[in-house]
């Protein structure tokens, strides 16, 4: 169960980031984003891109090394960062629906990523 776990969260990050490194312009329009420079639309590539993509990696390194699992420990504080923030940006009134919607899939991706961990913890203490 925790491979799988582990396995939807590599996915779901990497999803993220190759969308967000190859279609700037869709990423930015999903998070109603507009780059209004070049620049802004690489800075879109990096953080939406390469910034999932490595958080992906680090936990589809996980599924072939027990000694991946602290540093995946350190996407999970990362990821526990997006609800926390946007639960403050929606107390600002920043978001609306959408954000809601966002919160939960965030939500979920945090839950889903603490209970593979812990899993995968024991299953390595085993």
């Amino acid at each position: 169960m925790d491979r799988l776990l582990l396995t939807l969260a590599s996915l779901t990050a990497l999803g993220f980031g190759v969308f967000g490194l190859l279609d700037p312009e869709g990423t930015a329009a999903a998070v109603k984003l507009q780059a209004t420079e070049d620049f802004g639309t690489g800075e879109l590539r990096v953080v939406y891109g390469g910034l999932w993509i490595a958080m992906g990696l680090l936990l589809a390194a996980t599924l072939v090394s027990k000694a991946a699992l602290p540093r995946a420990e350190g996407v999970l504080w990362c990821w526990l960062g997006l609800p926390l923030a946007r639960i403050y940006a929606l107390t600002l009134g920043e978001g609306g629906d959408l954000g809601l919607g966002f919160l939960a899939g965030e939500v979920a991706m945090v839950v889903v990523l603490g209970l593979g961990l812990r899993l995968a913890r024991r299953r390595a203490a085993a």
